[in-house]
C-alpha cells in the first residue's frame, strides 16, 4: 500500500476530483462501508488537539485535502504535491454520477429545513437523482435520538450517506454508528455543504475560490460567527505548520 503524506499525523490523499470520485464509485460496488473525510486547516487543528478525532481520520478510507491552506502547508513541509478537492465539488460530483447510475442518497444534518432545501437543490441540478431520505435530526428544540436517526437511515436503504454535523461531530458520529447503517456503502462528512446547496450561505465567486480566499469571504459575510474559526484556520494553523517544519517530519 502506498504511503500517504500526513499533516499533524492526519493522512491526506494525493488525488484529483476525478480520481477521488472514481475511488468512491468503486467503493459502492464493495461489501463494506467506505468513509470519506475532507480535512481543511480548521479540521486539522481540531484533530491536532483531539486524539479520538485524529484516530477516526487515520482510519478513514479517503482523505480529501479541502483547503488552500492545506495545499500550502504540504508544499512548505516538503510533502508530496496535493490537489485541492473541496467537499462541495465532491458532493456535486457524486450527485452527478448518482443521477446517471441510480445510486440512492440520504442527507443527514444541517439546521432544520436546510437539509430539505439542499436535497431539492440536488434534484433540480441533477434530474433523475434518487433521494432516499433527509433528516436534520432536529424537531424544534429537540434533537432526535441517534438510534432513531440510524434506524431511519437503515430503513431508507441508501447507497450514499452525507452527514453534515460539522467537524469533529460528524466524523465521530459516523465512526460510532457505522455498524448500524445497513446497506450504506459510502459515507461522507460534508460540513457546511448543505448550507451552500440550500442557499442559506452564498457560495463564493469563482475568483475567490481560485485564490483560496473562501475564509475571507466567510468572514465578510458572517463576521461574528466566523471570526474565531477563521483565526484558528489561518493564523494558528500557520503557526503550527511552522512548528511542524522545525521538527523531523515523517511521511506515511
Amino acid at each position: 500500500m502506498l504511503t500517504r503524506p500526513t499533516i499533524f499525523d492526519v493522512p491526506l490523499d494525493p488525488v484529483t476530483l476525478s480520481s477521488a470520485l472514481d475511488r468512491a464509485e468503486a467503493a459502492l460496488a464493495g461489501q463494506r462501508l467506505f468513509h470519506v473525510v475532507t480535512p481543511g486547516p480548521e479540521f486539522l487543528m481540531a484533530a491536532h488537539a483531539n486524539r479520538k478525532f485524529r484516530a477516526v481520520l487515520q482510519r478513514a478510507d479517503l482523505s480529501l485535502p479541502d483547503g488552500f491552506g492545506v495545499i500550502m502547508a504540504a508544499w512548505w513541509l516538503g510533502l508530496e504535491r496535493l490537489s485541492r478537492v473541496t467537499g462541495m465539488d465532491f458532493v456535486r460530483g457524486l450527485a452527478a454520477r448518482a443521477a446517471v447510475k441510480g445510486y440512492r442518497l440520504f442527507l443527514f444534518g444541517g439546521a432544520s429545513g436546510v437539509v430539505a432545501r439542499a436535497a431539492a437543490a440536488l434534484v433540480r441540478e441533477f434530474p433523475g437523482i434518487r433521494i432516499a431520505g433527509v433528516e436534520s435530526g432536529v424537531r424544534g428544540w429537540v434533537r432526535l435520538p441517534d438510534a432513531l436517526v440510524s434506524w431511519r437511515i437503515r430503513r431508507a436503504q441508501p447507497d450514499i450517506l452525507l452527514v453534515a454535523l460539522g467537524a469533529p461531530k460528524q466524523e465521530l458520529w459516523i465512526d460510532r454508528h457505522r455498524a448500524q447503517l445497513g446497506r450504506v456503502r459510502l459515507v461522507v462528512g460534508v460540513g457546511g455543504v448543505f448550507d451552500y446547496l440550500a442557499g442559506a450561505v452564498r457560495w463564493p465567486p469563482r475568483l475567490v475560490r481560485l485564490l483560496g480566499l473562501e475564509w475571507l469571504w466567510r468572514l465578510v459575510l458572517q463576521p461574528r460567527q466566523r471570526w474565531q474559526r477563521i483565526v484558528t484556520a489561518t493564523w494558528r494553523f500557520a503557526r503550527e505548520v511552522l512548528r511542524e517544519k522545525r521538527r523531523p517530519h515523517a511521511v506515511g
